[in-house]
């Protein structure tokens, strides 16, 4: 009875609190299986399966079930819990799994919320104020998206809440036991993210001013008490809940202080219409305007307010900045919304996809927001009933801009952008900004099966990151190819009816279709995606079945290549069931410039992939591996294992030699005479015979500074190429002639010439006059 009272006291004064969780439950129950699947799901996942299997005893092999070694430094004690909890619900369909991780994600952010709401009630004592706070927080339309699918960097944002209250409520409090549980608060902070070493600082910084203050010497005492205790907490609990540190403390610990402080994944970032190399690091105002055009204006508003206000509050009274006070802790919320910014810039961390990884700012930013409606409240007089009326209302105008922005474009609030962009030019974002998680083919993927309930579909890769799980199993998408043999998708380990297919067109290539049914994802009036061709008619697999009867383009020991424009089909002989391999296919446009100006609406890119579960075909060993070309014209394409075992590469457009004409300066004369137009390499040559056209030859080219090339790799797409002389012209007569294109960026020389199997047959290097 004596707990019941308390408890019901507090439901009594705080009953908007409870209707307004109550709700968001609602909502979230409703809306939570509306969104897709992120790329790193898996990955998380299996940091949990790890960190159980190695408590259960599995030794350090164990902690080897995540995919990637930094992996493991990522919130182990968010996703262990996760991974019991299903383990114990008996959770085994992958669509069970992954709409529990959605829910339960979201719930841990709307606990933080309820934190939040704490936090601003104890420090200016209004309910109305508090859940203005919760609402604004909450309501982000990014980061509500994000707080489905993304169990990376919302667990980071939410934890780094709930441990602001606890730094207020350690000081405020200032009792041993206070700062003993802020401490392993703040361990679990670090232990989901190594950023969190950041609020570690504060805290040792504010004690060490706090002892240098103290009075007395038995509060100097009480202080240092207060301290070590928080200290040691933080220490043993980090350690307590950081498995992989068990092994090896100190180098796992600064393993992991170096790898996620410089990440180690290789990408890029779209900004401002400019391709970053996110391991060069960001400028400056990277953060600031990223959270700028994708925070709705009136929040970023009353954050500058408060701001201010905060700051004028501290030349007032001086003496509360030094002071365990409510003003010096907001002061600390304002060094914390700046000097991660500041850190992550000078340090050159590496950052992508938006702002993503620093998500956990906009905690503070949300606080200084509450600062600003709090000084314009303080404006305003009380005494007449309009007057509050006015007040707040005005308190819920953020929040309802908020709402109205959620509600028109769910459920791609991931991919928000303020009033502050264009939104309304055609393709105005997807050119200059990146766009969010790939779990906006979810959508899609369902209008699909909607409008195809009973019919083979083809997958394309825009898909296959697992939204097909999401769907009923009824539902999910079925693939049959030459012949009547169907496969449920299987993923990370998880499957379910599998039986062997004849082609599993999961994690293939592109999304150039094989029919011309398009459906395309917009946001605002922008393309996200154009998905085509996903329904597989009698046509198509007529198409393909004729294809993979017809002759090879090119045969090896090993491999076999088809052509069918623009399907390409990769067959291996000699294969085995379910195996994974790795493969690369580049491709080489007419026109460099195309493959990023296109990559958004074509869906191809050059990279290096994995296809998993590889079919194999009934009464055969060979295995096969659908491809399909972009939309853009393109020269000619690699294929090639990501082992460099074996490549081929196949024309798609041959030049026709009898077309070319030579025209440019000459560059070089050896064996054959090397022309340059600005544009292109030509190579001519007299009396040259079939042996020459059958020869490979090689280019490669160097900017101005060698480092730069992958940089431009990535940019244009060009790669130092090996290529025929047939397949970039070929023999007229007794000459030969072939026209190279050249990539768009800065080029200082170039090394080029013709090898057999014995080796270099001639080589020549020569450096290219200034292109306009």
């Amino acid at each position: 009875m004596s707990i019941a009272l308390p408890v019901w006291r507090l439901a009594v004064a705080h009953w908007p609190l409870l209707a307004l969780c109550t709700l968001f439950l609602i909502v979230a129950t409703i809306v939570f299986d509306d969104y897709g699947v992120s790329l790193d799901v898996w990955y998380q996942h299996h940091v949990g399966v790890a960190t159980l299997d190695y408590l259960a005893g599995g030794g350090e092999r164990a902690l080897d079930q995540v995919d990637h070694p930094h992996d493991r430094y990522y919130g182990a004690v968010f996703e262990a819990p996760l991974v019991l909890l299903g383990r114990v619900l008996g959770l085994e369909d992958t669509r069970d799994i992954l709409l529990s991780r959605h829910f339960l994600t979201h719930c841990f952010f709307l606990i933080s919320g309820i934190f939040c709401y704490s936090l601003v009630y104890g420090i200016f004592k209004s309910r109305y104020l508090a859940l203005i706070a919760m609402a604004l927080f909450l309501l982000h339309p990014r980061l509500y998206a994000h707080s489905f699918f993304n169990s990376k960097d919302i667990p980071f944002l939410s934890m780094f809440m709930i441990s602001l209250w606890l730094v207020h409520r350690a000081f405020r409090r200032d009792s041993l036991s206070a700062f003993l549980i802020c401490g392993a608060g703040i361990a679990l902070l670090v232990n989901l993210r190594i950023m969190g070493l950041i609020l570690f600082a504060v805290v040792l910084g504010l004690r060490a001013l706090d002892a240098i203050l103290a009075g007395s010497t038995e509060k100097r005492k009480q202080t240092l008490l207060t301290t070590v205790a928080f200290s040691l907490s933080a220490i043993l609990t980090y350690y307590a809940v950081s498995a992989w540190l068990w092994i090896e403390p100190i180098g796992e610990f600064s393993e992991a202080f170096r790898t996620l402080s410089n990440h180690p994944f290789e990408a890029t970032n779209l900004f401002q219409g400019e391709i970053l190399d996110a391991q060069d690091g960001i400028s400056l105002e990277y953060i600031p305007v990223w959270m700028g055009i994708t925070t709705p204006p009136v929040v970023m508003m009353l954050a500058v307010i408060g701001l201010f206000w905060i700051l004028w509050q501290s030349l007032l009274h001086p003496k509360d900045v030094i002071h365990a006070t409510h003003l010096r802790f907001q002061l600390v919320i304002i060094f914390l919304a700046i000097a991660p910014v500041l850190f992550i810039a000078l340090s050159k961390a590496t950052v992508y996809d938006h702002w993503r990884q620093v998500f956990f700012l906009y905690a503070p930013i949300a606080f200084l927001s509450i600062c600003g409606i709090h000084w314009i409240m303080s404006r305003i007089s009380y005494k007449y009933f309009w007057k509050r009326a006015l007040i707040y209302t005005m308190m819920m105008f953020p929040v309802a801009i908020m709402i109205l922005s959620m509600v028109r474009i769910h459920p791609l609030q991931d991919n928000y952008f303020s009033a502050m962009v264009d939104r309304n030019t055609p393709d105005y974002l997807v050119s200059q900004y990146q766009m969010g998680n790939p779990q906006y083919g979810w959508g899609v993927l369902e209008k699909i099966v909607h409008d195809h309930p009973d019919s083979n579909i083809f997958l394309p890769r825009v898909l296959f990151y697992d939204q097909n799980f999401l769907l009923p199993a009824e539902k999910q998408i079925q693939v049959t190819v030459a012949g009547d043999e169907k496969i449920w998708h299987g993923a990370s380990g998880f499957s379910s009816e599998r039986t062997p297919p004849h082609i599993v067109t999961k994690r293939f290539y592109s999304d150039r279709p094989v029919s011309d049914r398009y459906y395309v994802t917009k946001l605002y009036n922008n393309t996200l995606s154009v998905i085509s061709g996903q329904y597989l008619g009698n046509s198509q697999e007529a198409i393909i079945r004729a294809t993979l009867s017809s002759d090879p383009v090119i045969r090896s020991d090993l491999h076999d290549v088809h052509l069918y424009k623009p399907l390409v089909m990769i067959i291996k002989r000699e294969c085995f069931s379910y195996i994974t391999s790795f493969i690369y296919v580049h491709v080489y446009p007419r026109n460099p410039e195309l493959l990023h100006a296109t990559v958004r609406r074509s869906g191809f890119e050059n990279y290096d992939f994995q296809i998993f579960y590889s079919s194999i075909i009934p009464g055969t060993d060979r295995c096969i591996f659908p491809v399909l070309l972009p939309d853009y014209p393109v020269v000619g394409i690699w294929i090639g294992g990501y082992d460099g075992s074996w490549q081929f590469w196949i024309d798609v457009e041959p030049f026709d030699a009898s077309q070319l004409e030579v025209t440019g300066e000459l560059l070089s004369s050896s064996i054959f005479d090397i022309h340059w137009d600005g544009d292109a390499l030509t190579y001519v040559k007299d009396g040259c015979t079939d042996t020459e056209v059958e020869t490979w030859f090689f280019l490669h080219v160097f900017p101005d500074d060698p480092g730069d090339l992958l940089f431009y790799r990535r940019q244009y797409g060009f790669d130092n190429l090996d290529f025929l002389l047939r397949q970039r012209g070929g023999r007229i007569g007794d000459r030969c002639i072939a026209r190279v294109p050249l990539p768009a960026y800065p080029i200082a020389s170039v090394r080029t010439g013709q090898y057999d199997a014995t080796g270099q047959l001639w080589s020549v290097e020569f450096a290219l006059p200034d292109r306009e």
